[in-house]
């Protein structure tokens, strides 16, 4: 089981203030959405957070948003929680990038622990 690290600083801090507002909605729903961009982001996106030829709307899926799909991205971008050159998840390799090379590493290390299919 994996987990992304949230600080209690998040529901407070400017950017989630930032965002809300843009997105015209509760913060507390916006922490949830961010969550769950996370989460989709830990099976969906590299270790170094790009979202290249990653669309807005796989993004919104992705965070449950049901909104405008281009307004949320925007919002993230505009708060600084998806970095605009690239595009990427801002400080994904901080927080989850190390997760998902420990379990590539992992999953190479069983294929080299595997004996050869004959």
């Amino acid at each position: 089981m994996a987990w992304i690290e949230s600080h209690q600083g998040l529901s407070r801090h400017r950017k989630t203030l930032r965002a809300a507002s843009l997105l015209g909605c509760d913060r507390h729903k916006l922490i949830g959405h961010l969550h769950e961009l996370w989460w989709w982001g830990l099976d969906n996106v590299p270790s170094d957070g790009s979202l290249v030829n990653v669309t807005a709307s796989e993004i919104a899926v992705g965070a449950d948003w049901d909104g405008d799909p281009d307004h949320f991205v925007e919002a993230l971008i505009a708060a600084g929680f998806i970095d605009a050159d690239g595009p990427q998840l801002h400080d994904w390799g901080d927080y989850a990038g190390r997760l998902q090379e420990r379990r590539a590493a992992d999953r190479q290390r069983k294929r080299n622990g595997r004996p050869a299919d004959t």
